[in-house]
């Protein structure tokens, strides 16, 4: 199996989701059914990597036939033109790809699967309904590497990344270094949360920091400072290379080989493998984006093999209220984040 099995939270029940987002969406479709005259119950939708399924009932008086004429000016109305009507059995769905525009979010994967595991954090989902998480103290795992044109969701990714292993992770275990090239980036929402150690939004401050962690890392190793674990979260790579030349590219090859001993840990964001030569066969998790045409969809790389992914989303809005949460002393996090003003 890949990744490694300890890795990997497998659903104790059918991939079912339950998060407001899709309950509406369920309610959406019911009530256009009903504007046609068609007594549809909506039932949950059942979460893949490909698509949506929103089971459907039939009521008295609705046929199988009736429901299939009625598919295609449904799924006009409801925005997911490509959405089509399916038959099991006795069963029927509508199903919805991905590419339609409907994105996978972190609470409901969190809703399905539980929390990450102990030292982990929630990437998205894989086959079969699998969530992925990277146990970052698993040897197999210490590091992450995301490749990939503008577009794809490296940004984005890092930053639940990032979120999930402060929602399920207090910060005297888990520290983070939001180590950006830009103001305003994705990662500036995280600069509020007690996790964060340091940021940046300048390539040369970024290169700075990460001499920073060098020398904790020496510190570390000669056992005079014991502390958290860290992750280094290195947005725009490329940047961050060429403001610290050669020097950077030392720096970061010894925190890659000699960080996970000690708790420091690197997950990176680049455009072009080529930018990093031979540091690249250093991260043994690689994320390679399709295309910015399908943005959030990943091909995820290991000596375990290859294996589809698709990438959790946290709106800016989810992460501004999960940052109150807990920063208002809230330890435990739902999987639907509440509606309503943040304080």
């Amino acid at each position: 199996m890949f990744p490694p099995v300890a890795t990997i939270s497998s659903p104790s029940r059918p991939v079912a989701g339950a998060s407001q987002h899709f309950v509406t969406e369920a309610l959406r479709l019911e009530e256009l059914l009903a504007k046609h005259g068609a007594a549809v119950r909506v039932g949950r939708a059942i979460l893949s990597p490909q698509s949506i399924r929103f089971p459907l009932q039939l009521g008295l008086g609705t046929t199988a036939r009736r429901l299939l004429n009625l598919s295609r000016e449904i799924a006009r109305e409801a925005g997911y033109p490509r959405c089509r009507l399916l038959r099991e059995g006795r069963l029927f769905f509508f199903e919805v790809p991905r590419d339609e525009g409907v994105s996978l979010r972190y609470g409901d994967l969190l809703e399905l699967n539980g929390p990450p595991p102990s030292n982990g954090t929630l990437l998205g989902m894989m086959e079969g309904g699998l969530s992925m998480t990277l146990s970052m103290t698993h040897p197999a795992l210490c590091h992450l590497l995301l490749l990939g044109e503008s577009g794809v969701g490296k940004s984005e990714l890092l930053r639940v990344m990032a979120l999930s292993l402060a929602l399920h992770h207090p910060a005297r275990h888990w520290r983070l270094a939001l180590l950006d090239s830009r103001p305003e980036s994705s990662l500036a929402l995280l600069r509020h949360l007690m996790h964060c150690w340091t940021w940046s939004e300048r390539p040369e401050h970024a290169a700075g920091w990460l001499v920073r962690l060098l020398t904790e890392m020496r510190a570390r190793e000669r056992g005079t400072r014991p502390g958290a674990r860290v992750l280094a979260l290195v947005d725009d790579a490329e940047q961050v290379l060429e403001a610290g030349g050669g020097t950077i590219r030392t720096v970061l090859r010894a925190l890659l080989e000699r960080g996970p001993a000690v708790g420091i840990h690197l997950a990176m964001a680049c455009r072009e493998a080529t930018s990093l030569d031979d540091l690249m066969p250093l991260f043994p998790v690689r994320l390679v984006g399709e295309g910015r045409h399908l943005p959030g969809r990943f091909c995820v790389h290991s000596e375990e093999g290859t294996a589809p992914l698709i990438a959790a989303r946290l709106e800016e809005h989810e992460v501004v209220r999960a940052i109150s949460q807990l920063r208002r002393g809230r330890t435990r996090v739902v999987a639907r984040l509440p509606e309503g003003d943040v304080s």
